[in-house]
């Protein structure tokens, strides 16, 4: 798992959309206390191999915004949706949502790498 949170680091740190509005704030799975918003956080499961050679790995990916950055917000879907297609990836859905607890929004998507 390390390899494939290497290679998805290494592609969401040189997107210049995600780039632009979060800067070096990704983390794997939460982001600190604290953490100045835009941030994204990402995660995955392995699911059953794809094939005897490879491993296909669910990913979610969420960038989170401030209350009113909402037009930030559905534009960063389409950044992420734009990410899915131009890399080997198999886009599933691109959701914009808040977390009503913390007054928060985000954009997310979920996608699969086979590697």
């Amino acid at each position: 798992m390390i390899q494939v949170s290497e290679y998805l680091i290494e592609i969401l740190k040189n997107y210049p959309a995600l780039a632009a509005a979060v800067q070096s704030r990704i983390f794997p799975l939460f982001a600190n206390e604290g953490t100045r918003f835009p941030f994204a956080v990402y995660g995955f499961g392995e699911v059953s191999s794809e094939t005897k050679d490879a491993c296909a790995y669910n990913v979610n990916v969420a960038v989170w915004f401030e209350p009113n950055n909402v037009t930030e917000a559905y534009q960063m879907a389409d950044d992420l949706k734009e990410l899915a297609e131009k890399n080997p990836w198999e886009f599933i859905n691109t959701n914009v949502g808040a977390d009503e607890e913390n007054r928060k929004i985000f954009s997310e998507i979920n996608f699969k790498i086979i590697m």
